[in-house]
């Protein structure tokens, strides 16, 4: 009786240990804010980069690619910003999660990280997101024409 009795004990430290060994593993491998934030950024810059790239400037002659690279560098500045302002990090120890506060107030999750991966929701919507602060950033630094241009272009569907 007593050999079952050390037997189940060792095999409930055992499970404890291993139960201890996946809680820190996955508490000491979540990923921070910036790792976070870098990916949200880069969804959202392939979103706004592809977007650029379907308007095909790159076609136009002498001025196409200039044209191109110049609203892409305007945007990731824009996004950029956007980002630090309205990116809300949420750590609950063993995994974290990411909001983005839209322009209509709402806030939605675009961000779960776990086990040292960040994994974006959906970016089509931070892309969106991100287009909307380009265009409030092109109007406020920009003026005449070259606002007017980067502006039509963005509002592409």
């Amino acid at each position: 009786m007593e050999k079952t009795s050390s037997n189940n004990r060792l095999a409930w430290i055992a499970a404890l240990l291993c139960c201890l060994i996946v809680l820190a593993t996955l508490c000491l491998s979540r990923p921070s804010r910036n790792e976070q934030l870098e990916a949200v950024n880069q969804a959202g810059r392939a979103y706004v980069s592809a977007r650029i790239d379907s308007l095909g400037l790159d076609s136009v002659p002498v001025m196409g690619n200039i044209m191109s690279e110049g609203a892409k560098w305007i945007g990731n500045e824009a996004m950029q910003s956007y980002l630090d302002s309205n990116f809300t990090f949420h750590d609950y120890y063993l995994w974290t999660t990411g909001t983005l506060t839209l322009r209509n107030g709402q806030q939605r999750r675009v961000a779960v990280g776990l086990l040292g991966h960040t994994w974006v929701s959906d970016k089509a919507e931070i892309g969106t997101a991100m287009v909307e602060a380009m265009q409030e950033s092109a109007g406020s630094k920009l003026s005449g024409i070259v606002s007017t241009l980067l502006r039509a272009l963005l509002l592409q569907p």
